[in-house]
């Protein structure tokens, strides 16, 4: 009985780094995707959850309808923010409604904070009311959506669930620090500076997302997300003949 060799097929493999290697490779896409997911919870959580607080300095009044109108309104004035994110987010790509949504946010906080100090004269309530739900729109239609979707698309298969991960955790300490030191912001210094420093985190995140966050926009996953296969090296194997 003789034995030949046949030689079975070449097999690709997704690339492994380490701990080190992946934050060496991927540390420019992890500021990309984490501070702005954190910057944006800043806005989103520190107006948000403290809706109530910054409306009554628009809206007074104890009633069931004056409660509602406070905390109610400006969360649906956002709603259709996600809407127009799901329609726009392919055609417009993810990056560039992220920077316009962080973009909106600056200019309609900024207007509030300088019309609260009296830099540019007093809005009206109404107004106020109307720029702050309006807010919440660009937060969805932006960045509230793409920080989700962005990190799914930019790390290889095997670390995408880390990249996502760090990014989301990232919010929640932006969540954290907006619950823990919005409020006291306000009550010490008063809704003019606290919608100044919410311009000012707003302007921090589009200036971000322009430098560091990367585009998958008409890319397929292995390109967005730069993934490296390894090619194994065929192997003989003994065929008994």
């Amino acid at each position: 009985m003789a034995s030949s060799l046949t030689w079975d097929l070449p097999e690709a493999r997704a690339e492994r780094y380490s701990a080190a290697d992946f934050l060496r490779t991927f540390w420019l896409t992890l500021i990309g995707t984490a501070i702005p997911w954190l910057l944006m919870d800043v806005a989103l959580y520190g107006t948000g959850v403290f809706s109530n607080d910054i409306t009554a300095t628009m809206i007074a009044g104890k009633s069931l309808a004056a409660q509602v109108l406070r905390s109610g309104v400006p969360l649906l004035i956002g709603v259709p923010g996600y809407f127009i994110a799901a329609y726009l987010v392919n055609s417009a790509g993810r990056k560039n409604l992220q920077t316009i949504g962080f973009s909106v946010m600056a200019f309609i906080y900024a207007l509030l904070a300088l019309s609260y100090t009296g830099f540019i004269g007093t809005l009206g309530d109404v107004y106020k009311y109307l720029l702050f739900g309006l807010s919440f729109t660009f937060i969805n239609l932006g960045p509230n959506t793409t920080t989700f979707i962005i990190p799914a698309e930019v790390y290889p298969v095997r670390y995408r669930s880390t990249g996502h991960r760090i990014s989301a955790a990232a919010g929640k300490v932006g969540a954290a620090l907006s619950t823990m030191f919005l409020p006291l912001l306000q009550t010490r210094l008063g809704v003019g500076s606290l919608f100044a420093l919410l311009a000012l985190v707003s302007i921090g995140g589009a200036l971000i997302t322009v430098v560091f966050t990367p585009e998958a926009k008409g890319l397929t996953l292995e390109e967005a997300s730069r993934e490296r296969l390894v090619i194994k090296s065929p192997q003989p194997l003994p065929v008994m003949s």
